[in-house]
């Protein structure tokens, strides 16, 4: 406080020096132009101060403008980058699956551990765009790709996804053996209601992110507020939906997710669940 009164002290000599070597005049005035004078001072200051304050806003509100900008630019990439690796991860399982040649096989296997780096990186991306803490999947390692045999096939699936290449993928699996589902698919949220307004499903594969103006939770609360017990699988790694799927889920029990881009021995695993749940609750 000394310290701070010296400083005060230092500074009014330098003022007065300084103003005495510019010899201006110094005026005499009466106590109330005095007190109008520093009325007047206080409102200069009190004009200052919201100027300064109203300036920090507009700097605080740009930096938050441009944080908001670069989330949203993040959380689209990481969405579409997604898409992209759930393709090449889906197809590469396929091909392990599928090949029996080491050579082809070990080819497979290096494009499938690609996509599970690239996976821990995309979700690094949107949980950036989202200002959260960085999680990271430390599962790298290649598990078996095996489908298991089944008892529940023959069952109408809607499949909603705008990705074609994604649900294309997923129709392969589900429509052949040993599954033998019958699937429809459903590019965006308009055509999804549509046609499950016109046919009959035992099960619901759901994007969250679809293009045009309905998204994948318009699509489960419209089907929600028609059939309460329809099995409902959401597919999405948006961080804003894996933040809330939780609370969700406490409150219907007939649906689960998966995040983008998905195993699909893990796609399969619960899409058997949840129509075996499904189907013992009807059994009931």
């Amino acid at each position: 406080m000394k310290e701070k009164d010296q400083q005060k002290r230092e500074l009014r000599i330098r003022a007065e020096n300084i103003l005495r070597e510019k010899d201006l005049p110094r005026y005499e005035m009466s106590e109330s132009k005095m007190k109008e004078l520093i009325y007047e001072l206080q409102v200069h200051q009190i004009e200052l101060e919201i100027q300064n304050d109203e300036l920090r806003k507009t700097q605080n509100k740009t930096e938050q403008d441009k944080h908001i900008a670069i989330g949203e630019v993040a959380g689209k990439i990481a969405h579409d980058f997604n898409n992209i690796l759930s393709i090449i991860m889906g197809n590469a399982e396929i091909g392990i699956a599928k090949y029996p040649d080491k050579e082809i096989k070990k080819i497979f296997e290096i494009i499938y551990q690609q996509t599970v780096r690239g996976r821990n990186l995309t979700r690094e991306l949107a949980i950036f765009s989202k200002d959260a803490t960085t999680m990271n999947d430390k599962h790298t390692k290649i598990e078996k790709t095996h489908i298991e045999q089944i008892n529940y096939v023959n069952n109408n699936v809607l499949i909603v996804e705008d990705e074609e290449q994604i649900s294309s993928m997923l129709r392969k699996v589900l429509t052949n053996e040993p599954f033998k589902h019958n699937v429809d698919i459903a590019i965006n949220g308009e055509t999804a209601i549509e046609l499950f307004i016109k046919n009959r499903y035992d099960f619901i594969s759901l994007d969250y992110i679809l293009s045009g103006s309905i998204n994948g939770m318009d699509v489960y609360k419209y089907i929600r507020q028609k059939d309460t017990d329809i099995p409902i699988l959401f597919i999405s790694g948006n961080i804003e939906f894996l933040e809330s799927i939780e609370s969700l889920k406490q409150k219907d029990n007939n649906i689960d997710h998966l995040p983008k881009p998905h195993k699909i021995n893990e796609y399969i695993n619960l899409v058997n669940q949840l129509i075996g749940l499904s189907l013992e609750k009807k059994e009931v």
